[in-house]
């Protein structure tokens, strides 16, 4: 999927609000993750990290997301790909269900609805 310009403005128009907070993780000149978190939405939006040699870096992405969503919210909701849901568990998320995830080029993919509760088992 390239950059289409559409897909750039939209990109843009998320950084710009004050309520779409992005966080990324780099290893030497390259992005190895990142976690998208909308506090006002209670929405954990995306987390993704490359195979790296670092470790552990989606668990860390994963506890400052939750540190700034937690922040303003009770619950934090997300749907998550189907081979991210064990580690979803692990870090407190319950199962609400498949659902079909509406992609912004228009695909849809099968995912989990998962939610957490403030103060829930951090794995």
């Amino acid at each position: 999927m390239g950059a289409t310009p559409e897909r750039v403005a939209r990109v843009r128009q998320q950084i710009g609000d004050p309520q779409f907070i992005a966080l990324v993780a780099e290893a030497g000149n390259q992005v190895i993750g990142f976690g998208v978190v909308v506090p006002s939405q209670q929405r954990l939006r995306g987390l993704y990290v490359k195979p790296n040699a670092i470790g552990r870096v989606g668990h860390r992405l994963l506890e400052e997301l939750e540190k700034i969503g937690f922040a303003s919210s009770e619950v934090l909701n997300c749907d998550a790909s189907l081979n991210a849901v064990p580690f979803y568990k692990a870090h407190g998320y319950i199962e609400g269900g498949i659902t079909n995830h509406l992609l912004s080029s228009g695909a849809s993919v099968l995912c989990m609805k998962m939610k957490k509760v403030r103060g829930a088992n951090n794995g």
